[in-house]
This record gives structure tokens, C-alpha cells and sequence, in this order.
């Protein structure tokens, strides 16, 4: 049954679940009922998101098979599959032939569960091998470097299949000129940072391939809600609230560079690394990244278990760039405090947990939802 889906895979580190929920709202809106798999949740062929237990999120074989089943079962004719470095590896799976396949980014920061930046690679681009078409995004070093493989790219540069042009960011989302094969029209994306203005070019050129009109592209693309905990916007006035992922140096950078061209006033970050071994040499840089890109920072906890918070924001700070932050370990009450201290025009970033339903503390497993945390937070003011 699930052969007979058009699947389409996103890869790479950043921009995945953007790219997957946009590609999903573009088909949707033209008519096709379609599945996602994503690392914020699954739909299975209707607007009921699944949630996705922790422990399943890099998802094994049995878990993607039972997945694109239930798609399938749902009388879907589209699947559009986040992949982490555990699905490239089950690429194979003689039910899973990827019709497309969008590459977005690989940072060396972000390295999920390989020691090495070209192992990482090499894992990942598997997926754009065995695709029938490969949309490339040039911008990445990666991508620019196996340009010769894609059927289509995109990106800022001149060569690139679609490319955006003359874009205006406000501080509700973008508008910009798309040049594409054979085609240039207006369109505008709900969703702040230039970087989701790359995520919108892969999805439109996925969109595109599977049969959607420009004209329903460039009008669908502007209904578009956003993704939860992906530059989510909390609240727009008098202080602007923004929850982001953003749990590596260079996301937090791409996202505090994104704000900071729509910020009136002073720009607050509210971040701190898990007690993760992966991101233990990402620490230092992501301390960097807060003070040099922020005007104000609170470091704090993001969930600890072997370390100690306090251990773990010395490690962060030690990358400080200036002395613009202050330490609050209760993560409630560093992002109380930064709604406490922000000034109408300000805006501030809740960074580093998104969509993760837990938060650990020692022994302890607690709940923890941080848009509804902020959100309640926000609303008491």
C-alpha cells in the first residue's frame, strides 16, 4: 500500500520540521490529502497531530514503517518525511522509494548521533542518493559542494533554480519576489527570519514537482500558520515573544540575526544547553552566540541528569563574548525574569527546548510544555 505514495524527505540539520510542515500546508492547500513525519509530530492524513513519545523521535524501522502505513491507510497520496541520520540509514526499506528529496543544511554543531561532521554527511546525503530528484539548497556549503548531483536547487544564489529576491521583513514575517523555472511572482511567508525564507524555497520547489500550480503556491504560502516552537510568536505587543528550537550555537545565531533586523529596542535571549553529550563541545559556542547576537541574555537550565545546572552554564558562559547576561537556573523564572525586565519595542527569544515535552532535573522527569509555560507567563502580565 504505501508504495503507492509520493513520498518526499527532508534532510539535513536546520530547517527540517519548517521545511516539512510548509511542504505538507502547500499540498494540502492544492487539494491532496498527505501525511508527515515529523520530529514535532505526525498527521496522519487529517489537522489531528500525533504526538511522538521521546524515545521514538530519531525513529527506527518499525516505527517510520508503522508510520507511512497508517499515511497510507489514511487514503493519503503524499508523504512528506522528516529524516534524521537514523532514517537515512534505513533508506533502503523497500517501501520507502523517495520520489524528492530537500536538502537543507549540516552544521557542524549539530551532529545527532555521529562523532564527525563528513560521517554526519555522509549518513544523511544517502537520502538525496536514492531519491529520484534531489532539490539541493546551495547555500550550504554541503549542498554548493554537490550541486552536480541535484535535479534542482535553491537559494540566494544566482545560479539557483529558485531564488528570492527583494525581500522585506517586518516583524510579523517576510515578503519577497520568487524567481523559479519559467516563472517570478510575489508572495508573502507569515514566519519571521530570512533563514525561513530558504526553508519556503525548498518546499515550493517540492510543492512545485508534485504537480501543485504557481498560483496556488503563491497564494497558499501566505496562510500558512507556522510550526509549533519554530520561531512561534507568542505574543507581538507591546513586547515581542518568540519560542524557537534554536538548541545550537548556530541556530540560536541564525535566530537572533533573524530578529534582530525587526527589533525596535533591545533583543533578550532566554537559553541554555541539555545535559547531552552532544552538545557538550557546542557549550562555550553557544554562550558566544548568545552575548555577541543579543543585547540581553539569561542563561539557565534545558534539562540536567549526569551534570549539574550549575556546571553546565559555566561551561556556556565561559564562551561569553561580552558580560551582558545573567544567570537564572529555574528556567520558569528566567523567562518570568526576562518578561520582568523587557520595555515595550523589546523582543525576546525563549531558546533551546521547543517542542520537548519533558524536562529533566536530577533524578526527577518532569512535564514541561514551553509554549503554554510562556504563553501563561505572558497572559499574567
Amino acid at each position: 500500500m504505501t508504495n503507492m505514495l509520493h513520498t518526499i524527505a527532508v534532510v539535513g540539520t536546520s530547517g527540517k520540521s519548517t521545511t516539512t510542515w510548509l511542504t505538507r500546508h502547500l499540498l494540502k492547500n492544492a487539494g491532496y490529502r498527505v501525511g508527515i513525519m515529523s520530529s514535532v509530530g505526525n498527521f496522519y492524513g487529517d489537522d489531528v497531530m500525533q504526538s511522538i513519545p521521546e524515545h521514538l523521535r530519531r525513529a527506527d524501522a518499525p516505527y517510520l514503517e508503522y508510520s507511512l502505513d497508517e499515511i497510507a491507510r489514511a487514503g493519503c497520496t503524499h508523504a512528506v518525511i522528516e529524516c534524521s541520520v537514523n532514517e537515512a540509514r534505513l533508506k533502503n526499506l523497500p517501501h520507502v522509494n523517495y520520489d524528492t528529496a530537500i536538502w537543507t543544511t549540516l552544521h557542524a554543531d549539530d551532529m545527532d548521533y555521529r562523532g564527525d561532521v563528513e560521517s554526519n554527511f555522509r549518513d544523511k546525503w544517502k537520502v538525496v542518493e536514492g531519491a529520484r530528484c534531489a532539490i539541493v539548497n546551495v547555500d550550504d556549503e554541503w549542498g554548493k559542494r554537490h550541486a552536480n548531483r541535484a535535479c534542482i536547487t535553491y537559494g540566494d544564489d544566482a545560479s539557483a533554480d529558485w531564488r528570492a529576491e527583494n525581500v522585506i521583513e517586518n516583524a510579523l514575517g517576510s515578503q519577497f519576489t520568487v524567481h523559479a523555472p519559467n516563472n517570478v511572482f510575489w508572495t508573502t511567508l507569515p514566519m519571521l527570519g530570512r533563514h525561513n525564507v530558504s526553508n519556503a524555497l525548498g518546499a515550493l520547489a517540492a510543492a512545485q514537482r508534485a504537480g501543485v500550480s504557481t498560483k496556488s503556491l503563491r497564494e497558499n504560502l501566505k496562510t500558512f500558520r507556522g510550526v509549533p516552537a519554530r520561531m512561534q510568536m507568542i505574543s507581538a505587543q507591546p513586547v515581542r515573544v518568540i519560542v524557537d528550537f534554536a538548541n545550537t550555537s548556530s541556530r540560536l545565531k541564525n535566530s537572533l540575526q533573524a530578529l534582530r533586523s525587526t527589533t525596535a529596542r533591545a533583543l533578550i535571549v532566554v537559553t541554555g544547553s541539555p545535559d547531552d553529550a552532544r552538545y557538550v563541545s557546542d557549550r562555550a559556542a553557544l554562550g558566544n552566540a548568545a552575548t555577541q547576537f543579543a543585547d540581553r541574555v539569561i542563561f539557565t537550565e534545558a534539562g540536567y541528569v549526569n551534570e549539574s545546572p550549575e556546571e553546565i552554564v559555566a561551561q556556556v558562559i565561559h564562551g561569553a563574548a561580552r558580560e551582558n547576561f545573567e544567570i537564572v537556573l529555574d528556567r520558569g523564572a528566567a523567562i518570568r525574569h526576562a518578561l520582568d525586565i523587557a520595555r515595550e519595542g523589546d523582543t525576546i527569544l525563549i531558546a533551546g527546548k521547543g517542542t520537548e515535552e519533558t524536562m529533566a532535573r536530577g533524578e526527577k522527569l518532569e512535564a514541561w510544555n514551553e509554549v503554554e509555560t510562556v504563553r501563561e507567563l505572558v497572559n499574567s502580565k
